[in-house]
């Protein structure tokens, strides 16, 4: 079971051997983290930071749905998950031979709650939908049916590309970060 070390907000995590998941809702965002990933055998990582300033269909964090990390173990078929109640800053992935080996959670502020349950099977897609069953809201027992119970909301399959807009003033002027990213909601 995942037991992170928070030290200046800051937590690492193992990865060797494991798949990340993030929550998505759409399959074209986050393509190598999202929970549309059923593919175990994914290669080809690098080291790499998710950016929640980013809009990058690859590494924003923006595009992330739920505060919510999951880490899929198929040796054990554990599921490690964490639950932030703020979003996520950055992850700061490192990998080996293109493969995940590890990553380093950054969030701003809030709590994070970590849990774990036991799946079956983390790759069974039994209604081939291209998500793991582990990963489907309308299956008893997968991470998302246990998450409904934490107030969050699944309505099945990949939802349209989410919209976003710049802040701006009355005056016409965009409001900016202190790094000088512009201020984006959705």
């Amino acid at each position: 079971m995942l037991r992170p070390l928070l030290a200046n907000n800051k937590f690492p995590l193992d990865l060797s051997g494991k798949r990340l998941v993030l929550s998505t809702d759409n399959q074209d965002k986050l393509p190598k983290y999202n929970q549309w990933t059923e593919d175990g055998q994914k290669t080809g990582y690098t080291d790499t930071t998710l950016s929640l300033s980013s809009l990058d269909d690859d590494i924003g964090l923006f595009w992330m749905a739920r505060p919510v990390l999951a880490v899929l173990d198929p040796d054990t078929n554990y599921i490690d998950y964490l639950i932030f109640s703020h979003p996520i800053k950055s992850i700061t992935l490192t990998a080996e031979d293109g493969a995940l080996t590890g990553a380093v959670v950054e969030i701003a502020y809030g709590t994070v709650q970590v849990g774990q349950l036991f799946f079956a099977s983390v790759d069974a897609d039994d209604d081939i939908d291209g998500r793991p069953d582990c990963l489907d809201p309308g299956i008893k027992g997968s991470l998302p049916w246990l998450l409904k119970g934490h107030g969050f909301s699944f309505e099945g399959g990949p939802a349209p590309s989410i919209e976003y807009a710049k802040v701006q003033t009355s005056d016409g002027y965009y409001v900016l970060t202190s790094d000088g990213a512009q201020v984006l909601v959705r």
